[in-house]
């Protein structure tokens, strides 16, 4: 017996180890259908029977020979922590398969409790009761979402034990029932390399649409005309008390500021309501599955899209799920990969300048515009792609099951209260900020009509962007705002009253270049605890590059027109690869000579 105050919580991806850590520890730590919500160890200690106990949630591990970051990271705590309790987490519906990890854990000397999570009917008694004594070791089931009372007594009473050290799988496996190894239609649809593409193709064209269509732009129009309205009726009522500058700060700032990112919080929550079930119905792991042979080409993997999908709603929450893609260049290469994407603060900022398109066509521009930069981000991993050997590619796909709506949504509105939260702290703050330097000259004058600060700053960094036609002072200040916060860019062209006047490949151009320029800040700083200063540096600089570049080539030959701005675009990757493959093959001839 045992009667170590410390439990490690140890299992296969998807059993549901983080939710039995919230049940014992009544905390409220992310869970999900897919492997790499838990990015660290988790740990919290409680009070139980008089004793103090902690519980540490480890992230999902396959197998001990894994390379993935997280699991790599489990594997250290657990040899760091020789003859530690564990609780080894299985599923009733998958069981055989999470069992394999156990024999892994014998030379680890390990005292364990396995807990079954149930599932539907679970195991029988019986089988439970043979599991024990085989193993030796005490073995519970239960749902671990709804009770937990067997599991607290044994932690209370010390009821760890040595496992049975010559207990055999394919012994556990007779004990089990068998599975239908029956794939069903279902995934044969879903998982198959033409049918499967394209369905998802379907299904995300779907989101787009249903968010960002009549219904989330019927909301956003709807919300939109409520804050102008009242909004005006604020702003009239500090003119007729004669206090001009309040109801400037009032129009520029809280207004013109702040809610024009407001505006789009109904279509981020749709869209990201609709990902979540997706996410809870268990199809991102069929996708990861589907794409990881086309993403290897790339130098990412499966376990990226994961991490893609987080990438919408913010590029620093998704660079930490990260941990779980695999091998250190695949994962760096998922997150080079996430400007290109367009995060939640991105999304909002492009579709505003679609609509300030007169033509009326742009949504259309805006979609072609994240398509092409998404094809950018692509050849770039492609061209930079070094000849590193890939690590072996490990995922799971949970039984299809229909999600929950009311989980799905309470997520989204998580994530949208938490960015609304950050937009009083950014960009309120920010806003008034360029709100005083547009105010106040260089002598220090008030409200003068004289040229203001910001303005003699942005007469030098101008001269930057006039090749690439985005020379404005708007633009320039957006865009050094946006680093701070990618909000800040909708929200300070919004004081400035937007871009009336401008001309639409002009637009167009200030599209991809948002969509492609640096990270924000908190991601930049993200990125260098993850993989270090050096790399957070050069991914600053290689986006800003890029984002330069691609917007040169655009803004060149869209003066003649529009499409061929676009077209211009893919001719110079397709070189860019091109040249990449000339420069290769040249390399392996190179190496093929052999002297005699």
């Amino acid at each position: 017996t045992n009667m170590s105050n410390r439990f490690l919580l140890v299992g296969n991806p998807n059993t549901g180890k983080t939710s039995l850590f919230n049940k014992l520890t009544n905390s409220h730590e992310k869970i999900a259908n897919y492997s790499g919500v838990t990015t660290g160890a988790k740990s919290k200690t409680v009070n139980i029977a008089g004793r103090e106990f902690e519980f540490v949630d480890l992230p999902g591990i396959y197998s001990f020979m894994s390379s993935s970051e997280d699991e790599v990271e489990t594997k250290r705590y657990i040899e760091g922590k020789k003859e530690e309790n564990v609780i080894f987490v299985c599923a009733s519906n998958k069981i055989k398969k999470n069992l394999v990890l156990i024999e892994e854990l014998k030379k680890y000397n390990e005292k364990l409790i396995v807990v079954i999570n149930k599932f539907k009917n679970g195991l029988d008694e019986t089988v439970v009761s043979a599991l024990q004594k085989e193993l030796g070791v005490p073995v519970v089931q239960t749902d671990v979402r709804k009770g937990v009372d067997d599991i607290l007594d044994l932690v209370a009473s010390g009821a760890t034990t040595f496992l049975n050290k010559n207990f055999k799988l394919d012994k556990l496996f007779e004990l089990l029932p068998k599975n239908s190894t029956a794939i069903k239609s279902l995934d044969r649809l879903l998982l198959n390399n033409f049918w499967g593409k394209l369905i998802f193709l379907a299904v995300s064209v779907g989101i787009i649409v249903f968010s960002y269509g009549k219904i989330g732009g019927g909301l956003t129009k709807a919300l939109e005309s409520v804050i102008d309205n009242y909004g005006g009726v604020v702003t009239n009522l500090f003119l007729s008390w004669g206090i001009s500058p309040l109801a400037d700060f009032w129009d520029k700032v809280v207004i013109g500021g702040v809610g024009s990112v407001v505006v789009f919080m109904p279509q981020l929550a749709i869209m990201l309501s609709m990902l979540f079930m997706l996410e809870d119905m268990g199809y991102l792991p069929r996708v990861g599955n589907l794409f990881n042979y086309n993403l290897e080409k790339v130098g990412m993997n499966g376990k990226s899209v994961f991490s893609l999908i987080m990438g919408v709603g913010c590029t620093t929450s998704a660079i930490m799920t990260s941990r779980n893609v695999g091998e250190k260049n695949q994962r760096a290469s998922t997150v080079r990969f996430l400007p290109y994407i367009g995060c939640s603060a991105k999304i909002p900022v492009v579709l505003f300048l679609g609509g300030a398109i007169v033509s009326g066509s742009g949504t259309f521009y805006a979609l072609v515009a994240f398509m092409v930069a998404i094809m950018l981000g692509l050849v770039f991993l492609k061209v930079s792609k070094g000849q590193e050997e890939t690590g072996y590619y490990i995922s799971e796909m949970p039984v299809l099951k229909v999600p929950s709506v009311f989980l799905a949504i309470r997520e989204a509105l998580k994530i949208v209260f938490d960015l609304f939260k950050k937009i009083f702290l950014t960009v309120f703050i920010s806003s008034t900020v360029l709100w005083l330097l547009l105010s106040i000259t260089p002598d220090f004058k008030f409200f003068s009509g004289e040229k203001s600060i910001i303005e003699y700053i942005c007469e030098y960094v101008c001269v930057i962007l006039k090749p690439i036609g985005l020379g404005e002072p708007i633009v320039v200040i957006s865009l050094i705002s946006g680093l701070i916060a990618k909000e800040n860019i909708l929200s300070t062209l919004g004081m400035f009253g937007g871009v009336a006047g401008f001309s639409s490949h002009q637009i167009i151009s200030l599209m991809i270049f948002v969509i492609c320029y640096s990270p924000c800040l908190p991601a930049l700083r993200c990125a260098k605890c993850e993989f270090g200063g050096k790399f957070a540096r050069g991914w600053f600089f290689v986006q800003m590059t890029m984002a330069y570049l691609a917007t040169m080539v655009f803004w060149t030959f869209s003066n003649i027109w529009i499409p061929l701005g676009f077209i211009m675009l893919v001719v110079f990757m397709l070189l860019a690869l091109l040249i990449k493959k000339l420069l290769l093959n040249k390399k392996i001839k190179k190496n093929l000579i052999i002297p005699a």
